[in-house]
């Protein structure tokens, strides 16, 4: 049949302490991000993932050699997808004739 359930409550705990913590979990989520005192130097979210977009994909395709299909292989996506973001991005690679 069903066992009986458990509840612990706080006071059943003693003084117990976390073992290994240096601050509150709320303290390290509020200071994830911030690498600056100055707030309103924080990008919103959306330029933060354009930049983010724009330097992977022009690393890639500059270790690719400017190859599209070879660049959207490794960041798994199609070649039409990454022209379409790179697009966006105002991303362009220029091949030149030696």
């Amino acid at each position: 049949r069903g066992k009986a359930i458990i509840a612990i409550e706080p006071e059943d705990c003693g003084s117990l302490q976390a073992v290994g913590v240096e601050q509150p979990i709320e303290l390290i989520a509020e200071n994830a991000f911030s690498t600056t005192t100055d707030e309103r130097a924080i990008l919103p979210l959306k330029a933060e993932t354009e930049n983010f977009q724009k330097q992977l994909i022009s690393r890639v395709l500059k270790e690719e050699q400017g190859n599209w299909a070879a660049a959207a292989r490794r960041l798994s996506t199609d070649r039409a997808n990454l022209n379409r973001i790179a697009k966006r991005l105002n991303i362009k690679v220029v091949k030149s004739v030696v």
